[in-house]
């Protein structure tokens, strides 16, 4: 069996959910500077979060034998583009690397405060790389919305929007 396949939403929910209460835990004051005029990139946050995330990883079984890269753009030994022959960087992805069988998980992250069309961009890319017709059939995608005192998340499978969650944050 495929271990992707052991993997259920749910542990993926948890996985989730830890690395962004850590974030939002640790990490206040970048969170509260990517508010300002001057704001913090959302490559720095997404670092963060990645760094809790693969700690928890190492901690569970079900995701022992996977990869956790940011900014991945590879497609075995080519990058990773599109249809429209437009490259795609998931800001971060789980998954075993050189094989399109073990993508497991896909996230895109966008501060609240981000233009619409890029956010809109991003669903496209997690339709896509969801798509298990396509060649990179991420069992899971999430958009990940982070705001100030609030994470918004849709998720996504087989290239469809499955589910939307809002999670309220106290710090």
């Amino acid at each position: 069996m495929n271990p992707k396949d052991e993997v259920k939403f749910e542990d993926i929910k948890k996985l989730v959910n830890a690395s962004l209460e850590k974030f939002y835990k640790n990490d206040r004051d970048l969170i509260e500077m990517s508010n300002e005029e001057d704001m913090i990139s959302e490559q720095c946050m997404v670092f963060h979060i990645g760094n809790y995330m693969k700690n928890k990883m190492n901690t569970l079984t079900k995701f022992q034998w996977a990869d956790l890269d940011c900014e991945y753009n590879r497609n075995m030994n080519d990058p990773k583009m599109m249809r429209s022959d437009r490259k795609i960087i998931p800001d971060l992805v789980i998954h075993r690397r050189r094989s399109n069988r073990n993508n497991l998980l896909v996230i895109e992250f966008k501060k609240k405060n981000a233009e619409t069309y890029d956010k809109e961009n991003d669903r496209n890319k997690l339709m896509y790389l969801t798509d298990q017709k396509e060649d990179f059939k991420y069992n899971f995608g999430l958009f990940v919305e982070l705001g100030s005192h609030e994470v918004y998340m849709e998720v996504y499978q087989e290239g469809n929007l499955q589910t939307k969650l809002n999670y309220s944050i106290t710090y």
